[in-house]
């Protein structure tokens, strides 16, 4: 009587890994939560920040760019793919967030260095008073600069 084995083929090991999540990165201003216009780049939001809220930022930021991995791959503008998830970009290095809050608290640990002055010398103060006398001044900014 001939043996026989059972031949199996060789699992493909890439047939376990996860996928990446799909993500699109929203470049959005997380100092207010009234400013909710989206930018198409970093760079946009800079200026925002910069120009509205007084923001100190270096002419140039030393960056690399986020460049698809296991974990993500990114979509490059708004897709007909259906299944993926929006995150909050950091206008300064390649960390992305799912919330908007945990960006903001991102930024005032990491980047501390380039909030508002006044903000930087009184620590992260976000009560809800402090946030309605930035946006005073700001508007008070926004009409002398039209």
């Amino acid at each position: 009587m001939p043996l026989t084995s059972k031949i199996t083929p060789p699992s493909n090991s890439l047939d376990h890994m996860p996928k990446p999540e799909v993500v699109l990165l929203i470049h959005r201003c997380f100092y207010h939560k009234e400013c909710t216009k989206h930018y198409a780049t970093p760079q946009n939001l800079r200026e925002l920040l910069k120009k509205f809220h007084s923001f100190t930022f270096p002419i140039r930021i030393q960056t690399i760019h986020r460049y698809n991995s296991g974990s993500f791959c990114f979509l490059r503008g708004f897709s007909k793919h259906r299944n993926f998830k929006e995150h909050h970009a950091c206008p300064c290095c390649v960390s992305h967030f799912k919330n908007l809050s945990d960006l903001n608290q991102h930024f005032q640990t990491v980047h501390k260095e380039y909030l508002p002055f006044q903000q930087q010398q009184n620590g992260s103060d976000s009560s809800e008073s402090s946030s309605i006398d930035r946006l005073d001044q700001n508007q008070d900014s926004i009409n002398t600069l039209e």
